[in-house]
Parts: structure tokens; sequence; C-alpha cells
């Protein structure tokens, strides 16, 4: 299948440590003279600074004497940046100004409350077509659903530099497209109203139930982001709920268990740690998962780089003691989602049904300063399971190959089980006999773009405190 180039969305930290330090810049104005650096140089410097310490690549960073401290220092971080950490063309490391106001761990934001991914339908316009929609957000109101084709907004066409105003705004008017099997052809359709965005929790627990099929029970779990809680890493809140939604799963006495992470591109390590322990078998619980491997000054610093799974003391009344993990995965399958893949791959068979994933297999802690206004992320680990593996910087390819986004029928919703990858899941399992075929046009012109609303949450990292 063809795979989906992926911006800088899935850059999403395995995990992240926070990190405060040393304010000094690498290259400070001498007093002696009346040379008065600037402060976007003193930025710069302290940047570098930061990075040759704690970059996992620090040995490729350009020579100082060669750079111009006078970028803005977006671009003065980005040249930085050492190809080592690139993939499919985007880099993992990146910087943010610093919003005192703000939280970028926070899942509640101001949006319409649904995801989407792009099509081109000429070379420079797109319609998109809507991944899933958040419940009770101004797009579920409105009667936006999984699966439908957006063609125009107010009238405009979607381009590479308007579609964002599909993420959050007033009211718009939307003109739909619908496809036609028959013709293998979009056509215009109907005109919907879109409310205006208004504040939406972004929960990751976005579904979970429990299917008897053949007298199995299945227990099927959405999961869009390894999110503690709604205000960041001290809030509990989604982790709290993650535990009852297992214990729901215990009491129903599931013997088969599918965690969706088609959507899911990290997040905090503390919540793939809750969520792997819960599946796992139960003799298992407390055996080595991770160990982190940093560059050679930050390893005489972090002598404490393994991660182990829960124990049965603190887990164990969630634990629902599986053989096998049965994974939907896709292109934006990342971080913290691959982490859950390899940690759990020494110890039960893990299935995957879907597209190859990014293959990120680097992590980040986050540097601060208390005179810069700049928050930074560099690659600063590399992460392996309790084998030593980590051999999948070009990502995991799945057991099951099937990329939805190449099927053109209606999608059916997430949790029905006639849903194309959800169904694909239970046909490997062996409890149906057959799958829904997928529809695409043979049309050349109908293909997947790069563009995906996920990306804006791949400028969200999450940073796990220390």
């Amino acid at each position: 299948m063809k795979r989906l180039l992926l911006p800088l969305l899935l850059l999403m930290v395995l995990w992240n440590f926070s990190a405060c330090k040393e304010d000094e810049p690498a290259l400070s104005s001498d007093s002696s003279t009346s040379v008065q650096l600037s402060d976007t140089a003193l930025t710069n410097q302290w940047i570098y600074s930061a990075m040759k310490l704690d970059y996992l690549f620090y040995k490729s960073l350009p020579d100082s004497a060669s750079l111009k401290y006078n970028q803005d220092p977006q671009t003065f971080f980005n040249s930085l940046r050492s190809t080592q950490e690139e993939r499919h063309g985007y880099y993992f490391s990146y910087i943010e100004k610093t919003n005192t106001t703000t939280t970028k761990s926070s899942t509640i934001s101001t949006s319409y409350g649904f995801e989407f991914i792009l099509y081109p339908l000429s070379s420079s316009t797109y319609t998109a077509r809507i991944l899933y929609v958040q419940p009770n957000s101004p797009a579920a109101k409105s009667g936006l659903k999984r699966g439908n084709w957006i063609y125009k907004i107010n009238g405009n066409n979607i381009t590479a530099s308007n579609y964002s105003l599909l993420t959050s705004g007033g009211a718009v008017s939307l003109t739909m497209l619908t496809y036609n099997t028959s013709t293998q052809k979009l056509n215009i359709g109907s005109t919907l109203s879109l409310l205006p965005a208004t504040t939406v929790e972004d929960n990751p627990i976005f579904l979970d139930t429990t299917y008897t099929i053949n007298n199995t029970k299945v227990g099927y779990l959405v999961y869009n982001s390894f999110t503690t809680g709604p205000t960041g890493f001290d809030d509990k809140t989604y982790d709290n709920e993650l535990k009852s939604v297992f214990a729901k799963f215990k009491s129903n006495g599931v013997s088969k268990f599918i965690v969706d992470l088609r959507f899911n591109g990290g997040g905090y390590l503390s919540s793939c740690q809750l969520l792997t322990s819960m599946i796992l078998p139960s003799a298992k619980l407390g055996s080595l998962m991770s160990v982190e491997e940093y560059n050679d000054k930050l390893s005489k610093v972090y002598t404490g780089n393994k991660d182990y799974f829960l124990g049965s003391s603190e887990i164990g009344s969630y634990n629902i003691n599986q053989q096998q993990l049965y994974v939907i995965c896709s292109q934006f399958t990342a971080s913290a989602s691959e982490l859950l893949v390899n940690s759990m791959k020494p110890y039960i068979p893990v299935t995957l049904v879907g597209d190859t994933t990014v293959g990120k297999n680097m992590g980040s802690f986050e540097v601060t300063s208390s005179k810069y206004n700049y928050t930074l992320h560099p690659i600063t680990i590399k992460i392996y399971n309790s084998l030593m593996q980590s051999n999948y910087s070009s990502g995991f390819s799945p057991d099951v190959e099937f990329d939805e986004y190449y099927d053109f029928n209606d999608f059916l919703p997430l949790g029905d089980t006639n849903e194309l990858l959800l169904n694909k899941v239970l046909q490997t399992m062996g409890l149906v006999s057959s799958t829904k075929s997928a529809t695409a046009p043979s049309s050349a012109t109908f293909k997947v773009s790069q563009i995906s609303s996920l990306q804006r949450k791949g400028e969200q990292l999450i940073i796990k405190k220390r």
C-alpha cells in the first residue's frame, strides 16, 4: 500500500522528561569589548549550548563559528537538526515559544470537533474526508459524520493555504460531495451549515466496547493519544477513566483484545506503561518494558534508563491477562503507539492490521530557561525493548496490510463490526468468515495527499515531568 508522508504531527514523543538548563549561552559577549549581542543572538547561543549538551546527535551539530546567530530562533534551531532524526522528509525535534497562559499538553481547545485528511482534486484543490467526529461537538451537532466528503468552505475551494479553516472558526457553509460506486466519481451534493467552533475536549478514550461473537468475548478500544488528563501530566483523569474501561473489560470476561491506534501519534510514557500493563499476561507484570539510550554526556547523568511494566499490586484488578494483542495501525500511528508494540513483542504475539507505522523509535525531553522565551524539544533518547531491539525506524509493517484511505465507500462508524479495519481484525481472529471489500476509483486523480488535520496535534507535544 502507498504510504502517506507524515508531517511534523507524527513527531509525537514516545515520552519526554522535563529539564531546566543553565541560562548561560554557548558564546557570551565579552564585557571588555563594545559589542552588544542582540536578544536574538543570545537566545540562539543558549539554544546551541542546550543542543550541544542534550541532543542525541550533538556530534553532528555545525561548528559554532559557521552559524548565523541573528536568525530568528525557529530558523536557527532547524539548522541544527541532524538528518539522523529525519523520517520521510520531516524532523522530530522542534522548538516553541514558551506560553505562560496555556499548556501544550492540554486536550481542551476551541475547534469544530472533527479530524480529516485531504485528497487532491487538482494540482491546487482538495476535498476533505472526515476521519472521526468528537461526540457533542459542533461538527456532531451539525450532522457531520465519519466518511463525509467536504468540497468547499463558504463556496471556496479547499487549498493547502485555507484548509485550516476546517479546524476552528465561526459558522461556515460546507458544500458536500458523494461518491458514486458505479461511475467511480465524486459528485456535488448538499450544503451543510457547520456551527461555530467551541471548546471541545479531545478525550483519548474515543470508544470502548465488548462484542460477543461465536461465544467469544472481544474487547475493543479506540485510543487516540497517550494522555494522562485534560490539563497535563499532573491531571490523571484519563488514566483513571482508562482503568475503569479495563475494569469493565475484565468484568465482561474478554478473551481477545483489540486496541485501535490508527489515529494515535503518541504521548506520555506513563500512559503507555499503564495501558500495556493492563493488557499484558498477569505473570509478566513488573517485567522490563523498555530501555533508553542517551548521548554519551547524558548517559553519565541519567543512570536510571529502564522502565518496567506496573506490578500486580498496582494494576492487578485491571489486568485482562491477554496472551495475544491485535493492533489497528496506520500511517498516523507513531511514537508511544509504536513503543506499545515494541515493548510487548518480547512477551506476547502482537498482530498488526492496517498500514505501516511512522517509525519513531526516539524520544525527547523538554529544555526550558528562565531567561529565554523558548522551550526546546530536541531528540535526546533512542528507545529499545527488553531484548534491546529498536529496529523500526522505517515503521512497523502490518501483518495484515490494508489502507482504509483508499476505500471510497462511506466509512462506517468506528466500532461497527462491518467497519473495514475492525472487520479485518475479526476475520484474522477467525471470528468472521469474510470481510467487507474496499472500493476505490481506478482514476489516478484520486489519491491521498500528505495533508491531514492531525498535523496540528503533532505540534502539541506532551511532556512527562521527572
